[in-house]
């Protein structure tokens, strides 16, 4: 090894060395922080498919499930592997995110490396994807494991796909194909990735063939194979696309059937939005201040706005075509940021928010391209330019780590997160609302109260409120109020299968099992995944004596929700019902593994083995419930006469 190759690799690993502290010094404190009241508990917390045992059968699941409106096995599968590691601790699970984040970030500075031969440059949009404040929530969120996961692949092919292309060959270009696969699995917005590579076969690759004299391209060519007809290198990419095109429709299927797709706004908000959000994500990226998990939506954005936003959008995109051939990777960044923003940008709005930092994680990474190879030439002629380029990174950089830690530090819990919003934004009902929920869980309902109005009064037509508010006066006991707000929240959404499920389960405890099966029916409408839903018509279908069609309906929600203890529960009283003993022993001891201390299930598990002659084993049963329940009425008596029968005292 020559004296310069050593000094490279010396330099990388120091960069390595720093890219690694820096991340840490800002994301470390998350190992301490909690859970968040916004995705996390559909994702984890509240998820008993997450929680169950990795078996063949939660394999499929997450293979099969459009649970959260989105087809990701790989995401689930990460959740499911972290609950099994670290249960409910939530710090364990931000630990995970945080490697993929460091695994992200090193991994782009060595592939930038290898692409561009760059060093310092590619160290710096490491450094600058690494700590940026906007790339925040997309690491601090535990249910944002998308996207670090999703980048994870996606950096990992672009590194193939360098491999490949300096040597094609079947064989390596199957691992693109795999590779890419995986990142679609793990979140659906990676469908932008051919067109990732096709930008980088124009720079830094110089695959395209417009013969010599592009800027920055010359010593790189050798590297890779002869320049190529650019209808042959989208021929290349076909069946990249044909991965991407049945991706996107698995993923507008899933979001429809789910009621994910706003419906409501008209395509002219959308595309005005969607221009003024491509303005404001650099905004945000330049300027990092007030940043929000949650930026209200406004349908009525000043026209002097939409317009200023097209108008700088236009002249930067005819500036950096302008300038294709002098400096390349303008308009490679510039379509980066553009195109991988596409999917998330709100032309097909899914969700209520205006915009997200988390849809920033990948697409800023051509914004940094741009910048760290465009100071450098744009200071060429500067005496001294590498003095004065090392003190510009020796500000900002420290810079943008204060202001980073100063945002992970919001993502501590519910409570910090959502007051910060407010203080941002004192009219962001969603941030109001979602307070109040929190609030509720503290047992603080008067706090709890004043947010939800606060929401209802700034949103009136936003319907989630009003069934949150139902659910905060339900747990205090205040049901004729809490049906009174389910009834709100109906005029505002008549569909919404929540407020639905919730009314079903009102009434069922309240003996009108009519009206409940059908509050249960109107929510499976709109969500035909809704497992709780299938679970409540098969406790009043058994209430009534209907105890095949209950079975049937327990089958239903099992089938969505494997893992879900009450209706293993619920199916296992049925069979007993029934006199399947066999098939009763199964689903209660099913529950008991998903939910070892649900002493109903001890019991009548007690109770099915009596029935079978397994007395010992229903003895067991019998006390584990009592160790748990010593009032248990039923218990006792069971006990007291398996023990009698063998001659024992009780």
């Amino acid at each position: 090894m020559g004296k310069e190759s050593f000094q490279n690799l010396n330099n990388k690993v120091w960069i390595t060395m720093v890219l690694i502290g820096m991340t840490l010094v800002v994301y470390l404190k998350v190992a301490r922080y909690q859970f968040i009241n916004f995705d996390d508990g559909l994702y984890v917390f509240n998820n008993p498919n997450v929680q169950a045992p990795v078996t063949l059968q939660s394999f499929l699941w997450a293979f099969t499930t459009f649970q959260a409106a989105n087809w990701h096995p790989l995401t689930w599968l990460s959740h499911m592997l972290d609950f099994q590691i670290f249960g409910l601790n939530a710090g364990g699970h931000h630990l995970t995110s945080l490697f993929f984040h460091l695994a992200n970030t090193v991994l782009l500075f060595l592939v930038l490396r290898k692409m561009t031969g760059g060093l310092w440059q590619s160290g710096t949009v490491a450094a600058l994807f690494a700590i940026h404040p906007l790339h925040v929530e997309s690491v601090a969120q535990i249910a944002e494991r998308k996207d670090v996961l999703s980048t994870f692949f996606c950096i990992v092919t672009l590194g193939a796909y360098f491999y490949y292309v300096k040597c094609p060959g079947i064989l390596r270009y199957l691992w693109v194909i795999l590779l890419f696969s995986l990142g679609l699995m793990a979140k659906p917005m990676l469908v932008t990735l051919p067109f990732i590579l096709l930008l980088l076969d124009f720079w830094p690759l110089g695959r395209f063939s417009f013969g010599e004299g592009i800027k920055g391209q010359d010593k790189l060519v050798p590297l890779v194979q002869k320049r190529s007809k650019k209808f042959s290198l989208v021929l290349e990419k076909v069946p990249l696309l044909l991965l991407s095109a049945g991706s996107s429709l698995v993923t507008f299927y899933v979001q429809q059937s789910t009621g994910a797709v706003n419906q409501v706004l008209s395509l002219s908000p959308r595309i005005s939005n969607a221009i003024n959000s491509y303005i404001c994500y650099l905004y945000k990226m330049f300027w990092p201040q007030n940043l929000s998990f949650f930026y209200v939506y406004s349908t009525s954005l000043p026209i002097w706005q939409i317009i200023g936003a097209g108008l700088i959008l236009g002249l930067i995109s005819l500036g950096v075509v302008w300038n294709w051939r002098r400096y390349p990777y303008l308009i490679v960044g510039w379509l980066w940021y553009i195109g991988t923003l596409v999917p998330v940008i709100g032309l097909v709005q899914v969700g209520g928010q205006a915009m997200a930092d988390r849809y920033t994680y990948l697409p800023l990474i051509g914004i940094f391209i741009m910048i760290t190879w465009g100071i450098p030439d744009l200071l060429v002629r500067l005496p001294y330019r590498n003095i004065v380029l090392g003190v510009m990174a020796g500000v900002f950089l420290p810079v943008l780590i204060g202001l980073s830690w100063l945002q992970v530090g919001y993502w501590k819990n519910s409570i910090t997160l959502f007051q910060h919003a407010i203080k941002i934004n004192n009219q962001n009902f969603k941030a109001h609302d979602l307070l109040g929920v929190a609030l509720t869980e503290q047992g603080k309902f008067d706090k709890a109260l004043f947010h939800f109005q606060e929401a209802k009064r700034i949103r009136p037509g936003y319907g989630p409120v009003y069934n949150n508010l139902g659910v905060a006066l339900e747990k205090n006991g205040k049901t004729d109020e809490a049906v009174a707000q389910y009834l709100e929240a109906l005029k505002v959404q008549p569909w919404a299968p929540d407020v639905h499920y919730n009314l079903g389960m009102i009434m069922l405890h309240q003996g009108k099992l009519q009206e409940a099966v059908l509050h249960f029916e109107v929510a499976l409408k709109t969500n035909k995944n809704y497992a709780e839903a299938y679970n409540g018509i098969g406790v009043a279908f058994q209430q009534q004596g209907k105890i095949k069609e209950a079975i049937s309906q327990y089958s239903k929600a099992l089938k969505v929700m494997p893992f879900y203890p009450l209706a293993h529960y619920n199916m296992g009283t049925a069979l007993l019902a029934t006199k399947r003993m066999d098939e009763a022993i199964e689903h209660f001891e099913e529950t008991l593994r998903l939910q070892p201390n649900y002493y109903k299930a001890l019991n009548n598990l007690g109770w099915a083995q009596a029935q079978k002659g397994r007395i010992p084993e229903a003895i067991l049963s019998f006390q584990r419930a009592l160790a748990i329940n010593p009032n248990l009425k039923e218990a006792q008596v069971s006990l007291r006469i398996l023990l009698q029968k063998r001659g024992a005292t009780p």
